[in-house]
C-alpha cells in the first residue's frame, strides 16, 4: 500500500513539472510573436509613401496675366434716415379730434401740414385779452401824443384803428424822437406789446406742423388724449434721405477720403454715393473707424440692412484670385512646363470677401483654379484650360 502511494506522488510531481515547462514555452513563443508584430508595424510606418507618377490627373488651370486690380473693400450696415426728429409738445392740453389725417405710423405729411392740434380755446381767450389791453393803453395816450408829438400822431392813430383782438398785432410805430421814445416806454406800451407777442408765439405751439416732407414712424398720442408739457408725441423722418454707417479696418484709413464713392446694394437695388464723414477716432475694441455715407433714394428703407463696396484704389501688376486657392496665405499650386504640380510663393496684398489680390506670379504661368484632393509637388497632371 505504501509503495502505491509513493509512486502516485512521484507521478503527480512529474505532471506538474511538465505543465510548468509547457507554460514557459508557450509564453516565450507569444512574447517573440509580439516583438515580431511590433517591429513589422514600425517598419510599415517608416516606409516612404510612393506615388504613381505615371498616372495623369485632369486639372482645371488658368493662364495668369497680371494687370491693374481694384481694391474693393466689402462692408455692411443698417440704413437710418439722416433727417429724423423727435417731436415734443411745448404746451399741455387735449388733442383735437375729427382730423382727416391722423398722426399715425405710416402717414405722410407735407411741409407745414398740421401733424397734431391741441385744443387752445382757453389760451386763445387770454391772447385776445392781452391785445385788448394793448389797444386800451394806446387809446389812453393818443390825446397826449396829439399834443406833444403831433408829427407822429397819424401813425399811432392808424395803428390804433388797425388793432383787432382776433388778429396778430403788427410792430409798433417807430418813435421820431428820443423824448417820444421815453414817453412810450414810461406808459408801458412796449411792455404790453411784447407781452402780446409772447402769448401769440405760445399760441402757435398748440398746432404742431411738419417741419419738412416726411412720414410718421412713431406715434405716442391718440385723438382726445391729454398731452403733458414736454411729452414726446412721436418721431418724424424724411424716408428718402438716408445715412449708412460702415465699420472699416483702421489699416485702410489712409486710403479713405471724401472722394471715395461707395456702392450700396441689396438684391437688385443699387446706388452710388460719396463718403460724407469719416470718424478719425479708432474704436479701441474693434480697431475700426466709422465711415458715414449719405444719399437720397426711394428704393431703400430706414432700418434696412444693406451691403457696400468701397473702392480703395488700384494695385498695379497684380493678380486677382479666389481666397480658397491660397495655402497658409503663402503659396498656391501651379503647373510647370513638364505638366507637374509646383508650389508658387505669392505675396497677398489685399483681401476682400471672397478674393485676394497677390503679387509674385509670372505672366503665362498656369495656376490651379479648383481644389484637388491629395495634391502634391511633382504630381503629373493634364491641364484643362478655363
Amino acid at each position: 500500500m505504501t509503495i502505491y502511494i509513493f509512486f502516485g506522488i512521484k507521478f503527480a510531481k512529474i505532471v506538474d513539472m511538465r505543465k510548468t515547462i509547457f507554460s514557459l514555452v508557450v509564453g516565450t513563443i507569444i512574447l517573440l510573436l509580439g516583438i515580431y508584430i511590433s517591429n513589422l508595424i514600425i517598419d510599415l510606418n517608416q516606409t516612404e509613401v510612393t506615388y504613381n507618377n505615371e498616372s495623369l490627373t485632369s486639372v482645371y488651370a488658368q493662364k495668369v496675366s497680371n494687370k491693374s486690380n481694384s481694391m474693393i473693400l466689402y462692408s455692411s450696415g443698417r440704413l437710418i434716415s439722416s433727417k429724423r426728429i423727435n417731436l415734443f409738445s411745448e404746451v399741455s392740453g387735449i388733442v383735437k379730434v375729427n382730423r382727416k389725417k391722423k398722426f399715425k405710423e405710416g402717414n405722410s405729411f407735407k411741409k407745414n401740414e398740421i401733424l397734431v392740434e391741441i385744443i387752445s380755446d382757453e389760451y386763445y381767450a387770454t391772447v385776445q385779452q392781452s391785445r385788448s389791453e394793448l389797444k386800451n393803453k394806446i387809446a389812453s395816450i393818443l390825446p397826449l401824443i396829439n399834443i406833444d408829438f403831433k408829427e407822429n400822431f397819424d401813425n399811432w392813430n392808424k395803428y390804433f384803428l388797425s388793432l383787432d383782438v382776433n388778429k396778430k398785432i403788427k410792430p409798433l410805430p417807430i418813435a421820431k424822437s428820443e423824448k417820444e421814445n421815453l414817453f412810450i416806454s414810461a406808459k408801458s406800451i412796449e411792455s404790453q406789446y411784447f407781452n402780446v407777442k409772447n402769448k401769440e408765439e405760445r399760441l402757435k405751439k398748440y398746432i404742431i406742423k411738419a417741419p419738412f416732407n416726411g412720414t410718421v414712424i412713431k406715434s405716442n398720442v391718440n385723438e382726445g388724449s391729454f398731452i403733458s408739457l414736454n411729452q414726446q408725441i412721436g418721431q418724424f423722418i424724411d424716408p428718402e434721405k438716408l445715412e449708412l454707417e460702415l465699420s472699416i479696418s483702421s489699416k485702410y484709413i489712409d486710403k479713405l477720403s471724401l472722394k471715395n464713392k461707395i456702392e450700396v446694394f441689396k438684391n437688385d437695388k443699387k446706388t452710388k454715393a460719396p463718403i460724407k464723414r469719416i470718424n478719425k477716432k479708432i474704436n479701441e475694441l474693434t480697431q475700426t473707424v466709422s465711415v458715414f455715407v449719405e444719399f437720397k433714394s426711394n428704393k431703400f428703407k430706414d432700418g434696412e440692412f444693406v451691403e457696400a463696396n468701397i473702392n480703395l484704389g488700384n494695385i498695379e501688376n497684380s493678380y486677382l484670385l479666389s481666397r480658397s486657392l491660397l495655402v497658409n496665405d503663402e503659396f498656391i499650386y501651379g503647373v510647370s512646363s513638364e505638366n507637374t504640380i509646383v508650389k508658387i510663393n505669392v505675396e497677398p496684398i489685399f483681401y476682400n470677401k471672397n478674393s485676394a489680390i497677390v503679387k509674385g506670379i509670372e505672366d503665362d504661368t498656369y495656376i490651379i483654379t479648383e481644389f484637388i484632393p491629395d495634391i502634391y509637388e511633382g504630381m503629373k497632371v493634364k491641364i484643362i484650360e478655363r
